[in-house]
């Protein structure tokens, strides 16, 4: 990782089909989201949700529930 809170690194994750099925429904519906933006607010969500004291991650979880792009 670099010295920038908003550098990128890619990741492959293998999906229940379910998931990346109703993924793919939301990203229909919600054209202002991108599968990015939706995995990393997923992500942002569990780790704020299950005890994270990171200010960056409260950043994220914040931006996501007001749908401001962090990336």
């Amino acid at each position: 990782m670099g010295t920038n809170n908003f550098d990128v690194v890619s990741m492959e994750a293998e999906l229940p089909e379910a998931l990346f099925e109703r993924m793919g429904d939301f990203l229909k519906i919600n054209p202002h989201w991108d599968q990015y933006q939706l995995v990393s607010c997923a992500i942002a969500n569990f780790l704020y949700q299950n005890g994270s004291t990171d200010k960056i991650i409260a950043q994220y979880y914040l931006n996501g529930i007001f749908n401001k792009n962090v990336r």
